[in-house]
Order: C-alpha cells, then structure tokens, then sequence
C-alpha cells in the first residue's frame, strides 16, 4: 500500500556525493551564465499569459506563474536550450501550466537562487535547480527534475525523467 509519511533516503555514499556534485555543477553553470537575452520578463516578475522564445532570461526578482500559465515557444527547433535565471523565488501558481509544444523539457532550465513552489495540479516542465528547496504541492506533475541543494519535497506527484 502507499504511505504518504514515508521518507526517501539514499544510503549509497558513493552515488549521493555524485548526484550532489553534478547538481552544485549544473546549477553553477546556470548561474554563472551572462549576457541574457531578456532581463526582467513580465510585470514585477510575473510571465503569465507570456510566450518566450529560447536563450537565457534573467530577473533579479522573483517569477511568478500564475493560474494562466506560460508559453515556451522554440521556434521550430525542438532543441531550442532555454535558461532561467532567477534571484528569489519561482511560484507556480494552483493548476497553472508551463506549456512547451514541440520544445523538449530537458533543454529546459530553471535555476533559483532560492526555492521553487509548484502549485496543486500545476503541469510543469523543465528541470529545476533550486539553491534552497524545491516543494511540489498534491497533483503537480513534472516533466523533468527536480534539484535542490537541501529538500524536495513531494505530495502524490507524477514526475517524469525527460528523454
């Protein structure tokens, strides 16, 4: 049967470091990127309703998605890369739904300097790199993953490992 209180502990020291360094390595390489193509997208940070195209985007804000969504649109190149670049905190608001079309989540990029929240029913795709926690409410769903370098936290989750 499924119980909702357990915890999920990696034993393996050897795999645990691994998996910690190449997330301190991607989520450096994602930060450290300059030159943005877009800096500030959105009112105070908020893309709802947005389309944004690929390249590295950047806020020195929060970002907010709220119950309207966002597009990503890779322009007819589904390895289009696109990288988020984000100083506080993502929220993705309740039923809310990062909408991709032919673009791939893996070539998706979200990194935080702080936590990431995902919404009840929220479908969102793209990996996420979370310099704090990463919490993903009842019913969210990922296509991606989900990086943090102290939590993730999930509740009845469908999260998938994009090809």
């Amino acid at each position: 049967g499924y119980d909702s209180n357990v915890t999920c502990l990696v034993t393996d020291a050897v795999a645990t470091l691994a998996a910690q360094s190449a997330m301190v390595t991607a989520y450096g390489d994602a930060r450290g990127r300059t030159l943005p193509d877009t800096t500030e997208l959105g009112t105070a940070g908020d893309i709802t309703g947005l389309t944004i195209t690929p390249g590295l985007h950047k806020w020195s804000t929060a970002v907010n998605i709220g119950a309207g969504g966002v597009t990503l649109d890779c322009l007819g190149n589904s390895s289009a890369v696109f990288i988020f670049q984000i100083s506080q905190d993502l929220t993705v608001a309740n039923g809310a739904t990062v909408n991709i079309g032919s673009c791939q989540a893996k070539n998706i990029f979200w990194q935080t300097d702080t936590q990431a929240v995902l919404g009840t029913t929220s479908v969102f795709n793209g990996n996420i790199l979370a310099g704090t926690a990463i919490v993903i409410n009842s019913g969210a769903t990922l296509n991606g993953r989900a990086f943090a370098q102290s939590a993730v936290t999930l509740d009845d989750n469908t999260v998938t490992k994009p090809n």
